[in-house]
């Protein structure tokens, strides 16, 4: 069996290739078709792509925003367009801790968002930010 494809049904069915986005490093659950569509759809009332850094008042516009719609996903490492600039990987996990620190701190009330990483074979990565709706 090709190696690529034995990889794909080891991780699983959440885990594929994406314009050399390979199947063992994606740590996502968002599928091949949901992300590419996300991408090819551009922006609107539930998706928005920001580069990064991202200034904080702009991120916690942007969670609120999708908390008062339906929710929504913020692809970070993502241009206007919808081309993919990535973002360092050696960045991660301070990202992490940005968005959680204004998710939290910044928004009113707090909110909480689930955050994953899709990275690719040259070592480039996506950060996506799910902002739920709101309960109010």
């Amino acid at each position: 069996m090709h190696n690529s494809r034995a990889r794909e049904q080891a991780v699983g069915s959440h885990f594929c290739h994406w314009e050399g986005w390979s199947p063992d490093i994606i740590q996502a659950s968002m599928t091949l078709p949901e992300l590419t569509a996300r991408l090819e759809a551009g922006g609107n009332l539930h998706t928005e792509f920001r580069l990064w850094p991202l200034q904080a008042d702009d991120l916690a516009s942007t969670v609120v925003a999708f908390a008062n719609a339906d929710g929504g996903l913020l692809l970070l490492g993502v241009d206007d367009q919808g081309q993919v600039a990535g973002v360092d990987p050696a960045d991660l996990d301070r990202i992490a801790q940005f968005v959680d620190n204004v998710a939290f701190h910044n928004c009113e009330p707090p909110i909480t968002v689930v955050q994953e990483t899709v990275r690719n074979v040259e070592g480039l990565a996506l950060v996506l930010v799910h902002a739920p709706k709101g309960e109010q």
